[in-house]
């Protein structure tokens, strides 16, 4: 049989020949559809690939380094006194909270197993833990106390450091009397101690020896050489520290207290409850 296409002769072994290549055509295409999914699949992964390497890149650009000078022991010699206080008494309740919470366990645990009939001896672990946690702190304690000192020579007792941060107002007015009836310059680390000094006189009887009641403001003025009037004022000054100092210690209501506290309170026009010189500290 003789096909003729467009005047061009074609015998039948051409024509099955072209079938099979239609075929093997065919199945080429059905692999390559076949397969095409995952081909679809391996261009997503490689697109998110990318998409990750540009979100978190294997090499990172190493930072430039910054500009700041370290600090020298001069600087902190004069860092702020007011601060490095507020900090220290923040370390020292946060390790006080941690031995109180050892002690808890203790005294639960001791508790318990009286409760329940078993020997004290086992609270020997528990012991031992508090006295650990008691021992760490005390050291630790001991160690900010010097670093304390060595910035703010002028913090040498609990007194001062209460000073520096519950009296500011009345150290910027010490500072105004100096200035203003005396020829010398006081440093702000001598009105710190100088007031400290002031309401440590209230903790001690006024027999004891190192009570300074009655010379401490005279020493002040002598060394300094401030006037009379300045003298009076500082007076005034002092006996006011005592009071407030009075007024801040008790741990229950004192019939002779609780009259000069509601004259206080009325001068004031506000309450003046005791322990309130650290409740508000900002």
């Amino acid at each position: 049989m003789l096909t003729v296409f467009n005047d061009c002769e074609v015998t039948p072994g051409d024509v099955t020949t072209i079938k099979e290549e239609e075929e093997e055509e065919e199945e080429d295409q059905t692999d390559t559809n076949r397969f095409s999914i995952f081909n679809g699949e391996e261009d997503k992964e490689n697109e998110e690939e990318d998409e990750d390497e540009n979100i978190f890149p294997m090499s990172v650009p190493r930072p430039e380094p910054m500009d700041t000078e370290s600090l020298t022991f001069e600087d902190l010699l004069k860092s702020d006194d007011r601060n490095d206080a507020i900090f220290f008494l923040l370390t020292l309740d946060e390790l006080m909270t941690f031995v109180i919470a050892q002690y808890r366990v203790l005294v639960r645990n001791v508790s318990s197993n009286s409760r329940r009939g078993i020997s004290d001896t086992a609270m020997m672990e528990n012991l031992l833990d508090s006295s650990i946690a008691f021992n760490f702190a005390l050291q630790s304690v001991q160690q900010l106390e010097m670093e304390l000192q060595a910035q703010h020579s002028h913090l040498d007792t609990p007194c001062r450091l209460l000073a520096t941060l519950a009296l500011p107002e009345l150290t910027v007015e010490v500072d105004s009397i100096v200035k203003r009836y005396s020829s010398k310059s006081c440093d702000r680390s001598d009105i710190i101690a100088f007031l400290g000094d002031c309401v440590q006189c209230r903790f001690h009887n006024p027999s004891d020896s190192w009570n300074r009641e009655g010379s401490i403001v005279n020493e002040f003025v002598d060394l300094y050489e401030i006037d009379t009037v300045g003298k009076l004022e500082l007076e005034q000054l002092f006996q006011q520290i005592l009071l407030a100092t009075s007024l801040e210690l008790p741990n229950k209501a004192e019939k002779g207290l609780e009259k000069l506290r509601k004259i206080g309170e009325q001068r004031a026009g506000k309450p003046h409850p005791s322990h309130s010189w650290l409740a508000h500290q900002s």
